[in-house]
């Protein structure tokens, strides 16, 4: 198959012309003193301009990058909510753990149970791994409101601070709607 262009443009630390500490850059290839070129793979080329530079030196060197420093991983938070799916006027919703921005019905991290709101029977409507769940929520993961109120009533998650949350919400509630009444009524009196 003959040399790839990365195999074609190796060289070493000594022509890079770079100081002491620094990372020298000439066409595909990196050069870290002491260390000598680094050239991707074609494979690892992929990966390198995918991640960035500093990823793809951390592949080589571990999660600390000599060049760049330590690398910042970013955090996503986890959320429990429900995934709808049935039919028409036929509700049916999976209680999942997944990435805060993924859609309504995208992929999940994990299934923790199901709620059937149309069962006749009340112990049928709700199956829940209550292993895991706690599991999530040690580990950060939020529940959303609708869960949350679930979750409260089976406590598994700290009722206390639940009614404080919920008495807040009322209190905000009620505190938009006797503005939006006082507006109401100073339209009224300009109008006149």
């Amino acid at each position: 198959m003959g040399i790839s262009a990365w195999e074609r443009t190796r060289w070493d630390a000594d022509d890079t012309g770079s100081r002491s500490g620094n990372v020298a850059f000439r066409g595909p290839n990196w050069s870290v003193p002491g260390v000598g070129a680094i050239v991707p793979t074609p494979r690892e080329a992929s990966v390198w301009r995918g991640r960035g530079v500093c990823e793809f030196l951390s592949l080589i060197f571990g999660p600390a990058c000599p060049a760049f420093g330590p690398i910042i991983r970013r955090v996503h938070v986890v959320r429990i909510r429900l995934q709808r799916l049935g039919r028409h006027n036929r509700p049916f919703y999976r209680i999942n753990a997944v990435d805060k921005r993924t859609r309504r019905d995208g992929s999940a991290i994990e299934q923790l149970g199901w709620y059937d709101p149309m069962a006749k029977d009340p112990a049928k409507q709700l199956e829940l791994n209550e292993e895991r769940v706690k599991y999530w929520i040690s580990v950060g993961a939020q529940p959303s409101e609708t869960l949350r109120d679930v979750l409260a009533k089976r406590k598994l998650v700290d009722v206390a601070a639940w009614e404080k949350d919920r008495e807040a919400d009322r209190k905000m509630v009620e505190a938009k709607k006797a503005a939006a009444a006082l507006a109401g009524e100073k339209k009224e009196e300009k109008k006149a």
